[in-house]
């Protein structure tokens, strides 16, 4: 069932209406203090964090990687950098740059075998 609520243009609230009563969470006239409460409580929820850091991150190398990984494990340590979920997304796409930092390395070596080996250089 939808809530009974209507705004003063006659346009009505499309939230459903919550149990045993016929208004939403928002328009229950019943539901004041809880209302208050939950205001509160979202303005004391922690808030989203966004790295407003406006230089570009270039990593170009493992030793490039190794120094951002640090910054980011200050920045959590200094408590500039939430602990999660920010910092551990950051970890986890360190791991695939190195990851594939690896992989192309190894590929790049092999190569250069696979050529040597075609010419008879070994």
């Amino acid at each position: 069932m939808r809530c009974k609520f209507a705004k003063p243009n006659g346009e009505r609230c499309r939230a459903n209406a919550i149990k045993n009563s016929d208004y939403c969470f928002m328009h229950d006239p019943n539901k004041i203090q809880e209302r208050a409460l939950a205001v509160k409580k979202g303005g004391l929820a922690p808030k989203k964090f966004l790295l407003n850091n406006q230089d570009e991150v270039a990593l170009e190398t493992a030793q490039d990687a190794k120094r951002f990984l640090a910054m980011v494990i200050n920045g959590v340590w200094q408590g500039k950098i939430p602990a999660t979920p920010v910092a551990n997304t950051l970890g986890f796409l360190i791991r695939c740059f190195l990851d594939a930092y690896e992989k192309a390395d190894i590929e790049m070596r092999l190569d250069e075998i696979e050529k040597r080996i075609e010419k008879g250089g070994l």
